[in-house]
């Protein structure tokens, strides 16, 4: 009797195990490149977001400064150089003064602020600049004073534009501990006195320069009529660094330190001692920013602002 050998075909168990183990690793490390691409592209869409968001606030800086009004009137009538003649009281209608002053800070630790703590101030600034202004709020041009300062990164605007407890993990950078900050943008609208009523843009019927603007945080909403406020906008987060310098006589710009434009001084005289009244020209910013608390990257954003003269 013969016999025919006959051999199966197909995989033995060893061979499929082997086959399922490959396909496990291939698999592993597509997922592993799969993941690590989208951290990627989510870490660089936050850090743009954070540079761009940067840019956008010195733009928005830009644009109230453009609308500056006219310095006080009365301020002008200070004496000069000797035998100019003093430039004729203001009639007629009155807006509001203009009211511009730029103060030296420094951005030490999100809990003590300002505070000097040595090294260099462009590399810790927190100055603040604030002004009167023809510019946007909401959906209309208003006659408003603009601020712009720093709050800890720790904090946030809250209600009725109160600085509130935030995200305790945004104190501080952790590779070299320095403190982190926002840019907040606040903004009072103009009250015009003669009307008695808030956001009074372009329709101011005071005639006495000597009576007082009020400016207030609400404003007439176009549509209801009803008073609306007009909330405080964080602009810019990841910030270590917000430094300001003035153009100077000398035609060089100069920091604030101190300032020749400060709160109890707004009208500004450049050289200090001097009776002339010094309009600031244009206005130097600079923001030094980082990505995320984890400080991978930083970056300096600066802008040359001038400031129109008539």
């Amino acid at each position: 009797m013969r016999r025919t050998n006959r051999r199966t075909s197909g995989f033995t168990l060893i061979e499929l195990l082997i086959a399922i183990a490959l396909m496990v690793m291939l698999l592993a490390a597509v997922t592993m490149i799969f993941a690590g691409t989208t951290d990627t592209v989510a870490t660089q869409e936050a850090r743009m977001t954070v540079f761009t968001n940067a840019r956008y606030a010195v733009d928005i800086m830009e644009n109230d400064l453009l609308g500056c009004l006219s310095f006080d009137p009365l301020e002008a009538q200070k004496p000069g150089p000797a035998g100019a003649a003093p430039p004729p009281p203001p009639t007629g209608a009155q807006v509001p003064l203009q009211r511009f002053w730029m103060e030296n800070g420094w951005a030490s630790t999100a809990d003590a602020f300002p505070q000097k703590v040595g090294g260099h101030h462009t590399d810790a600034a927190g100055d603040t600049i604030c002004f009167r202004s023809t510019t946007t709020v909401g959906d209309s041009m208003q006659t408003c004073e603009v601020t712009y300062s720093l709050i800890p990164g720790s904090k946030a605007i809250g209600p009725s534009n109160t600085v509130v407890s935030g995200d305790m993990s945004h104190q501080a950078t952790l590779r070299t501990g320095r403190a982190l900050f926002t840019l907040v943008r606040k903004v009072r609208v103009a009250e015009d006195p003669g009307a008695g009523g808030a956001g009074g843009a372009g329709g101011a019927v005071s005639v006495d320069p000597k009576v007082p603007w009020k400016f207030t945080a609400k404003v007439k909403d176009r549509v209801s009529g009803a008073m609306i406020d007009v909330m405080d906008q964080e602009i810019c987060h990841y910030i270590v660094s917000f430094n300001l310098e003035y153009y100077a006589a000398n035609q060089q710009f100069s920091q604030l330190d101190p300032s020749p434009f400060n709160e109890s001084n707004p009208a500004g005289q450049e050289p200090t001692g001097s009776a002339v009244i010094y309009r600031v020209p244009a206005v130097r910013v600079t923001l030094v920013i980082v990505d995320d608390v984890g400080e991978r990257q930083e970056r300096t954003i600066q802008k040359a602002i001038w400031i129109p003269q008539g």
